[in-house]
């Protein structure tokens, strides 16, 4: 699986206001939380996370409010995603891309892109 690839294909089919709102987010590629991932909040076994600071700034489609992207990292724990293939972990991104867009888990559920089996994106 080519991973930059697939990141690449994500945000082409992601909106110009979707993109510049995650402009300011690292990603990252970890094979389970380490310690300081941990002291953070994460679950042992969680598949994804997002910490930063989190932008309100409209929802798909919508103009920017304020042009000041989200900032923090992603990181992707790909030990605990399975099946580790292309299309968990496009949703497990997705999940958290509109996690630093400022949607809240209960949003993003209703859009389908919460559990993955009995792990919960975060």
């Amino acid at each position: 699986m080519n991973f930059a690839a697939l990141v690449r294909s994500l945000f082409e089919e992601m909106g110009p206001y979707e993109a510049a709102a995650v402009a300011g987010v690292w990603l990252r590629l970890a094979v389970r939380p380490d310690a300081g991932d941990l002291a953070r909040g994460c679950d042992p076994d969680q598949l994804g996370a997002f910490f930063g600071a989190a932008r309100e700034i409209g929802r798909p489609g919508e103009p920017l409010p304020d042009c000041r992207p989200a900032e923090g990292e992603i990181v992707l724990y790909l030990g605990n995603i399975r099946p580790l293939n292309a299309s968990t972990i496009t949703t497990v991104l997705r999940h958290e891309l509109l996690h630093a867009r400022g949607y809240e888990e209960e949003e993003i559920h209703d859009m389908g892109l919460g559990a993955l089996g009995e792990c919960v994106c975060s």
